[in-house]
């Protein structure tokens, strides 16, 4: 589709989700409650993964926190997990949050490590026919 005073290799689209594509969900227990995760979306992931670095500010990796129960909690898991953080009566803390948030983060990186391995070798598999 031409877009008016923009050269056509500046054009960009984005691919349409699928009509009730729903992103894969992995339960988690916290003391004993069942919550879940939903894999994030690649930028996200991306985001996600550099928190685990030690030049990361910590005020950042708290932000990330938030970030991620927000994007990758269902609604329910996030306000759960919300509530507990902002309880000045409850143990859990923004670290027990980010010990969960790298362990998803570090299941999902992977996961897409063997989807990107299977999609090359299948790549391989059609070129040689």
């Amino acid at each position: 589709m031409p877009v008016p005073d923009v050269p056509d290799d500046l054009v960009f689209t984005t691919g349409a989700r699928s009509a009730g594509e729903e992103r894969e969900t992995v339960p988690f227990a916290v003391d004993g409650t069942v919550l879940t995760a939903r894999r994030p979306k690649e930028a996200h992931l991306l985001l996600l993964s550099e928190a685990a670095s030690k030049r990361v500010p910590t005020a950042d990796k708290v932000h990330l926190v938030f970030q991620f129960l927000d994007g990758c909690l269902t609604d329910e898991s996030s306000r759960h997990l919300r509530d507990r953080l902002l309880d000045p009566d409850d143990a859990l803390d923004a670290t027990d949050v980010f010990a969960i948030m790298e362990r998803l983060v570090s299941l999902w990186v992977d996961q897409g490590g063997e989807n990107r391995a299977a999609r090359r070798a299948a790549k391989k598999t059609t070129a040689r026919r």
